[in-house]
């Protein structure tokens, strides 16, 4: 009762109360430890790969000896129930892979472990460091153990899209983003998708020289073909086949070496030839294909975070070394993918779906309260909320974009409850004669219970899903152990218990205080008026103690 006269300080302090929030939380998320910022969830789903890749020609033989090593290494490991394994081209490829993005293409092995129950065995970030443990030091081999993303695929944590139409500029910046990755702390799994190793050899032709002898391309690529994937002169359908066969003739497997192509001999009108006579052959990078988006050729560099490290954090230093140091040719372009891509759209459509929530609840509001003054009364309780995630964000461990926006979207639905029973209740006062300052204040009192309880209820209510308790009423179960479901709600949860407990406690306050605003403030400006005029009228009478005029 005594600050509602007082509505400029309750102000004051609400702006110095949320700058105060907004320094606790920047804090909080520059650490130290720096606090990480997820997509989807923080820990890894229970479906668990390992990955082997060789970026060399490795036989069959060698990936069923890679697979048996692997298998052999991870079969005492506590907590898998059985290894499911692929080998060979079907490993890789550069498919998706089931939640966890594209595979790398130079994968051939990949073990698929199931699990134990949830119930049965240790956390799943425990079993895939000891997984990553066994299978690392297999000499040329490199192995990665990953998780299926809980929520929406996005692959690796940190993806770089490098794009250029120089072909030079273009390897030469991805072999700079790979290398500052690697120089990095906290980063592992680094992949890119530039081609694998190998050589491919391009044929140059004297078109003057072929034309003298009567040679044209055609004809020399014809003679090529024989040594290579061979010469096309038929095709047919089997009787059992619904598609064609084609029908190839090609050099013995002897006469299909490298070697051979310096022998080979073509014919021309003047007789047999070597090929050399009319080529010149070049070795060049094996190119399996060519990319590209928005027009432009393009290699992606992707990694992992390690344990107990922030992404948000590793793309920060990143961005600031594109920015400074990296000194790339006007030629090249980058864009981050991954994460940071998808966070950044996760935050745009929660921008425009939280000013569509509250346009569409302002015109509802308006409808019924018939004074915009008292509509912003009720949306201000949604801000207010939001400072009261924030607060309750800097002691959480992680924040995660999806559930954390999706939490305060649901909290906006539920804190304006108070401010719509609160404002209700104040019309009603005001109708029956009430005073504006004297109708805020009996508001106040006669809501502050039901306010107070609807909001502990709610609270109480989310504490399980925050704590991850559960309990089956069939069986006679508790458990405070959690479950793979329980770290999704969690953050939801506990977004919705902070926001609507500190914006009850700040909407009894704030809200009584603002709704007798315009009374008080205006009383207060005709009082400081009628002062003025009463000084001014005084100031104009003569004083009964000053002489008389001169007659």
């Amino acid at each position: 009762q005594r600050i509602i006269n007082f509505p400029i300080l309750v102000m004051a302090g609400m702006v110095l109360l949320a700058f105060a929030i907004i320094s606790i939380f920047g804090a909080s998320m520059s650490g130290p430890p720096p606090k990480p910022v997820e997509f989807f969830t923080q820990s890894p789903s229970e479906q668990l790969y390992v990955l082997a890749r060789s970026r060399g020609n490795t036989t069959p033989e060698q990936y069923m000896t890679i697979a048996r090593d692997l298998e052999t290494r991870i079969e005492n490991i506590n907590g898998i129930e059985s290894v499911y394994t692929v080998t060979g081209a079907g490993a890789g490829g550069g498919g998706a892979l089931n939640g966890v993005g594209d595979v790398p293409s130079d994968t051939v092995v990949r073990l698929y472990t199931e699990l134990l129950p949830f119930a049965e065995r240790r956390d799943t970030q425990s079993i895939m460091d000891d997984l990553t443990e066994a299978v690392t030091g297999i000499p040329g081999v490199i192995t990665e153990v990953t998780a299926v993303d809980q929520g929406p695929p996005i692959g690796k944590d940190i993806g770089i899209q490098i794009s250029s139409d120089v072909p030079a500029d273009l390897r030469a910046a991805t072999a700079k983003v790979r290398a500052k990755l690697a120089s990095m702390d906290g980063i592992i799994d680094i992949e890119d998708t530039t081609p694998l190793p190998g050589v491919e050899w391009e044929f140059i032709v004297n078109r003057a020289e072929a034309g003298r002898l009567g040679l044209d391309v055609g004809t020399i690529g014809a003679a090529l073909q024989f040594v290579t994937e061979g010469a096309l002169v038929g095709r047919y359908r089997p009787l059992d086949a619904d598609d064609e066969v084609d029908i190839r003739i090609r050099y013995p497997a002897s006469a299909r070496t490298s070697s051979e192509l310096d022998r080979l001999r073509i014919q021309t009108p003047q007789g047999a030839l070597p090929l050399s006579a009319v080529t010149t052959r070049v070795a060049k990078p094996r190119q399996d294909k060519i990319e590209r988006r928005d027009l432009l050729p393009y290699y992606i560099v992707q990694a992992n975070t390690a344990k107990d490290y922030a992404t948000n954090i590793q793309v920060e230093e990143l961005t600031e070394w594109k920015a400074n140091e990296a000194g790339f040719p006007p030629s090249v372009q980058t864009k981050f993918l991954g994460q940071q891509e998808e966070n950044e759209d996760a935050l745009a459509f929660f921008k425009a779906a939280g000013l569509a929530i509250l346009f569409m609840m302002s015109v509802i509001l308006l409808l019924q309260f018939n004074s915009f003054y008292h509509v912003f009364l009720t949306i201000l309780a949604v801000v207010m909320s939001v400072f009261g995630v924030l607060l309750g964000l800097a002691f959480y461990s992680y924040v995660s974009m999806i559930l954390t926006l999706t939490g305060v979207i649901a909290l906006a639905g539920i804190v304006v409850n108070n401010n719509i029973v609160l404002i209700d209740a104040y019309q009603r006062l005001r109708e029956h004669g009430f005073g504006a300052v004297d109708a805020a204040v009996r508001t106040a009192a006669q809501r502050l219970r039901p306010v107070f309880l609807t909001t502990l209820t709610t609270v109480v209510g989310l504490m399980p899903l925050i704590l991850g308790w559960q309990a089956n009423i069939f069986t006679g179960e508790f458990s405070t152990k959690g479950s793979s479901t329980s770290e999704i709600w969690a953050p939801i949860s506990y977004v919705v218990a902070c926001g609507l407990g500190f914006a009850t406690i700040l909407t009894l306050i704030v809200t009584p205080v603002m709704l007798a605003m315009p009374t008080v403030m205006r009383g207060r400006i005709e009082r400081l008026f009628r002062r003025f005029k009463t000084g001014r009228k005084r100031a104009r009478k003569p004083r009964s103690d000053a002489p008389a005029p001169a007659e």
